[in-house]
Order: C-alpha cells, then structure tokens, then sequence
C-alpha cells in the first residue's frame, strides 16, 4: 500500500497527515500536530524557523515508526513570507506578514509601478503583507545585496530536508521512502526518462549499491533484461514495447532514452570514469559483482580508446597516448601513463 504525507503549517498550528487510497476510497490520518505562532526580536514579528523545522522532522519520524513505506512527502504553509539565501548562508530573521516594516510600502512601490501594470503581472491583492512588497521593502532596507536565492517557506523547509542541513539529514529523509518504492515495485524500475540515469548512481549514494545492482540484474518487466530476454538489440522507447505492439500502439524499438544504464555499467562494473577535462587523466577502479566473473569494455574517449578487461584473478588496462590514469586495484591505488599494464 503506498501511503503519501502531508504536511499542512499554518500561522498558529501545523499538522502532519498521512494518506492512501483503499478500497477505491482515499483515506488519511492526522499523525502529529504542533503549535506555531510569531515571536517579537528587536521589535520586529519574525517566524521562529528551527522551532518549525524541528517539528516537521519530528512528525517524519512519527509517521515513518507508524508508515514505514511512505512514497513521497510535501509541505504547504501560509502564503507571503519566505527566507533569502546568500549562497548557502541564511539571511535571517525570516520576517512575517505582519510585521510593521512593510508600513506604507503600498504606496511607495505604486511610484515606481503603475497599480494597473502590477496587478497585471501578479493578481494579488494591494495588501502591504503580500510578498511582493515584503521583498520591496528590503530591497530600500539593503537586506537583498548579496543575495542570490528567494525560497518561499514551503520551499525552504523542503530545502533543508533535502541536504541544505546535511547529508544525514537528506539520507534519513529520503532514503527509506526511495528504497521502500523500489521494494513495493518488486525491485524492478518504475522511472521515466527523466529519473533513470540517474536512480543506480543515486541508490549507490544512498549506501543502497547491492539494490541498484539488483535492478540491474532484474529480469522481470519494466527492466532492462526483460528487453534483452524478448529479443531487443537496443534499448526500447517503453519498458511494455512488446505489449504496446501487440495492442497496436507505436512504440520505439530502437531508442536512447533508457540506454543510460550503460554509463553506470561503464563507470561502476568496467570501472572506467574520466577524472579530468577531455579525459587527459582517468580513474580506473572496476567495482567486480558476485554475479560476474570477467568483463571487458572498451570507451572511446575523447582521447582516444580505453580497454579494461579484468577477471577474478587479474586486471588488464590499456590507456592511449598522452593520457595518465589512477589504477585502483586490489584495495591499492596505481599511477600510471600511456600503455598496456596489467595488475
């Protein structure tokens, strides 16, 4: 059963609901809730942010101890008030909507912006709170030099779940619903065009390589070996191609857009990955699966061809003329120039 999270913050409380669909009905549940309310500092009406981001992590882990297989989460909050970025550094306080700095602002960016032309471009009401006079008054205050990101609340939230805090915050987060949607399918694919070049490198960061190998390794449709086990000499446009002819709908059976599994193949299994501009410098480090006994691949580069052929007992390299390469081996490291070698 796949289950989605929502996390609803308004300007005096949040809540966190997770829902599903069930016998062809959608069901929720409300898992945690919390307070949230504005603070004064230095006379100003502010939004205290590690109070919110601390209880949106908070109701993650409970909804993930009662709904471990959650798919996917978002956040809605209310409207108008937002955090600026200098780089990856926070512009605080984060102001809110009802704070008296945007006092007769109204008026002031109607000077520069006839009412007509403004209302034209946005729709929104001329209420000082909206966030576009929120941003005109620290654009006469100063508070925008500098600043090279605007993350409207909801966006800003999500921003530090997914790695603007951390790596263990982003993994925590994101790791188990990712790895639970690739279990519910069987380990088979469920990625479009978009998503697969990049779900084996992504499962690898995540410490998930034995599961991205599996997917490689699957068989069963949607999967690249189902393709080659019903007679495919290239990558098909759909994973159900074989189905899609049948019902009479036009579908590819030579096409590009699922054949990026081969760079992960080439970079991970072959080992072979460029480590510097127009592969001047290369880093050879086959990654050998139980599954395998040998292998051998060949990359024509930029600078020419690369082979790797290693075994269970020994690798061979071949590098072209005037390119180096780094050679990891055996849990030892190599550097080497132009040439055959074997280790």
């Amino acid at each position: 059963m796949r289950c989605y999270l929502a996390i609803d913050i308004g300007a005096s409380s949040g809540r966190h609901i997770v829902g599903w669909q069930e016998d062809g009905e959608i069901r929720t549940e409300e898992i945690y809730r919390f307070p949230n309310g504005m603070i004064e500092l230095d006379g100003h009406l502010i939004w205290n942010m590690e109070s919110l981001l601390f209880h949106v992590k908070n109701g993650i882990d409970i909804a993930l101890e009662k709904f471990p297989n959650l798919v996917s989460l978002s956040i809605d909050t209310w409207g108008c008030d937002y955090v600026l970025l200098r780089g990856d550094t926070e512009v605080r306080p984060c102001y809110a909507y009802r704070d008296h700095r945007t006092v007769g602002i109204v008026s002031e960016l109607h000077e520069t912006l006839e009412p007509e032309e403004l209302y034209h471009r946005t729709g929104c009401q001329f209420q000082s709170f909206n966030t576009i006079y929120q941003l005109y008054a620290d654009k006469l205050s100063g508070r925008l030099e500098g600043v090279t990101d605007f993350l409207m609340i909801p966006e800003y939230l999500m921003w530090k779940l997914a790695g603007g805090e951390s790596q263990r915050v982003h993994q925590r987060y994101h790791h188990r619903p990712c790895v639970a949607l690739i279990h519910q399918n069987g380990n088979c694919l469920d990625t479009g065009f978009l998503a697969t070049p990049y779900i084996l490198d992504t499962l690898c960061g995540l410490g998930e390589r034995e599961l991205a190998l599996e997917i490689l390794w699957q068989d069963k449709v949607p999967s690249w070996l189902y393709e080659v086990d019903h007679g495919a000499t290239a990558i098909w446009e759909a994973w159900d191609a074989d189905e899609a002819k049948r019902t009479g709908r036009f579908v590819s059976f030579d096409h590009y857009a699922f054949g990026c599994v081969d760079d992960w193949i080439c970079r991970h299994i072959a080992g072979i990955d460029g480590a510097a501009p127009g592969f001047g410098h290369v880093r050879i480090a086959p990654d050998p699966d139980r599954r395998l006994h040998s292998c051998v691949r060949s990359f024509e580069s930029e600078a020419g061809k690369i082979l790797v052929d290693w075994s269970e007992e020994r690798l061979v390299v071949f590098i072209p003329c005037n390119v180096t390469a780094t050679v990891v081996w055996n849990g030892k490291s190599h550097e080497i120039g132009s040439g055959r070698y074997e280790f």
